[in-house]
This record gives structure tokens, sequence and C-alpha cells, in this order.
């Protein structure tokens, strides 16, 4: 892919990168853009990485803020974030075959995904929304990378209930149980996380609905949740 892939797609401006806790303004007339993996790369002159972000992100927004990997990747998955993308990035470049490509990416998105599990962790025990935010941006992430896993969207969708984005999270589980041939446990999370966002929402009706739904794929959450309302004994 090209590296001016992305040039003509936005107009020259500034992005916000955040390094190691502060704000640096960064512009982008003047370099190159890559784009790989759902992901937009800005070089500088010399081809030295400067940033990056998600595709999406830069395309729809006037300003991007640009998380450094460290900043929102536990160390244990650093350095298999950092050699998978490269990974990438060398096959991309190099016309590899569209299975090699597919084969890393799925490899990559696991990564950002399990990154985001730990992230999720830490902010139920710290008590920390910035925690979640952190686990949305690695979520996300990996939805770009592989759009097949849905079990990335469920997890998506807690992480929004965390942060009371209701609606989003809400908008995440509908995708999820509208593709068929789901997991009963996949499907059994989902309906677990749509039925806590509808009780959040005050709909407690529906919420009822998709906890029984749930409960018949023996989801846990789902029972559990039946009990606290007095549905079930």
């Amino acid at each position: 892919m090209s590296s001016d892939v992305a040039a003509g797609e936005k107009k020259p401006g500034e992005v916000s990168i955040v390094k190691d806790g502060k704000v640096e303004t960064v512009k982008y007339d003047d370099q190159k853009h890559e784009l790989y993996g759902g992901f937009l790369f800005i070089r500088d002159k010399d081809g030295k990485e400067k940033a990056y972000a998600a595709f999406s992100d830069y395309m729809h927004k006037n300003i991007s803020v640009i998380e450094d990997t460290k900043s929102s990747v536990p160390e244990k998955y650093q350095t298999d974030i950092e050699k998978g993308s490269k990974e990438l990035s060398d096959l991309i470049n190099s016309n590899a075959d569209t299975e090699k490509i597919n084969s890393v990416k799925k490899k990559l998105a696991e990564c950002y995904y399990e990154s985001g599990k730990i992230v999720y962790e830490e902010g139920k025990n710290e008590k920390l929304n910035e925690k979640y935010e952190i686990a949305i941006i690695n979520f996300k992430k990996s939805i770009e990378l592989d759009k097949s896993n849905f079990e990335f969207r469920v997890w998506l969708g807690y992480s929004l209930i965390r942060l009371e984005k209701y609606k989003e999270a809400l908008a995440e589980f509908n995708e999820v149980l509208a593709i068929p041939g789901l997991s009963e446990e996949l499907k059994g999370n989902a309906l677990n996380g749509r039925g806590a966002t509808y009780i959040h929402l005050n709909k407690k009706e529906l919420a009822v609905k998709d906890y029984k739904e749930g409960a018949e794929c023996n989801n846990p959450y789902c029972i559990n949740n039946l009990k606290e309302l007095g549905i079930i004994k």
C-alpha cells in the first residue's frame, strides 16, 4: 500500500499525541501517511514513526488523540504488539499473501484484546474510569484488526457500561446478538451485557427477557441476576 494512501483523505492539519503523560502537537502537512491494519501511522520525512491512531478516528475527527503504544498497553504485551505491528507493516509493504496478513492481524488483535481485559480488571479493582477508557482503546484496536471475533465487541460493551455510555454499549450488544450461529457462551455473555444495559436505562422488562434467554444458555451471570431481581429462587 502506498505511503500516501491517506494523505488525500483529509486536509493537512494537526493531531494531538499523548506521550509520556504529555500532549504534543504534530503537524502532518509535510509528513508521510501510511495506512495498514486499520491504523494510520504518521512518519516524518526521514521515515521515523511519530504517532499512530485507528484510521477510523483519523477520518472522523477534526483532531485525533493518538495514544502512544506504551501508554495504553500493559507491559506484558508491549513487545508482542510492537513486533506484530512491525511484521504486519513489512508484510503489507511487500505485497504479501492476504492469508499471511490476516493471520498476523488476528494474532495482533488477540494481543490488544488480552491487554484490554487486563486493564478492564484493573479498573474494577482500582475503581478508576481512566482504566476503562484505556481498555476501550485496546478493544477498539482488536476490532479494527479482526472484525470476525465478536467477543471483542462484548468486552467493549462491558467497558462502555462502566463509563455509563449505555447507548453505545447497547449498539455493541445488539450487533453481536444479530449474528446467527453464536456459541451459547458468547450469546449468554452478550445477553447478560445487554440486560445490564437495559437495567441502567430503566427498561427492566427487556432486561429480564434477556436474562431469561441468557439463563437458557447456562450463563451464570444471567441466572444470578434473575435471582437478585426475585424472578427465580
